[in-house]
């Protein structure tokens, strides 16, 4: 009896030894990598000066790439904290391995708000959809 408890305990052992070492081969050096074929950085980025504030989006293909088409949708924080979608928004088409925009908008200080980029990257008769989301408070 004793021995089967042994068996047990020793197998509980090696398996959460097992689980350990999985995690952390997955894990790996710690960082995250989007896995996209076509596109090598996208970017959605919100600045203020004042009360100016600056949307920044970047869509950066392979050298294959023939065509980017890209919407932003833009948000405020409502006093509830809810995210309420503004009517200022953005839409893209380019035929380039490249797309970086910068729109202005008028801010409020103290709100917040978000910019959710999509885009649709394009080579040959392939495409892949990419999207980032940048936030920021008015100062």
């Amino acid at each position: 009896m004793k021995a089967k408890s042994y068996v047990s305990v020793f197998l509980a052992l090696v398996m959460t030894i097992l689980c350990i070492t999985s995690v952390s081969a997955a894990v790996g050096n710690g960082m995250i990598s989007p896995l996209w074929l076509y596109t090598n950085t996208a970017s959605c980025t919100i600045n203020f000066d004042g009360t100016d504030g600056t949307v920044s989006i970047s869509v950066i293909g392979t050298s294959s790439v023939t065509r980017i088409t890209a919407t932003v949708d833009f948000y405020y924080k409502n006093w509830l904290g809810v995210w309420v979608e503004d009517d200022q928004g953005w839409e893209f088409d380019v035929n380039s391995t490249r797309l970086k925009v910068t729109e202005n908008f008028e801010a409020k200080s103290g709100r917040e708000y978000k910019a959710v980029l999509n885009a649709t990257v394009y080579s040959d008769s392939s495409s892949e959809t990419v999207s980032d989301t940048g936030t920021g408070e008015c100062p």
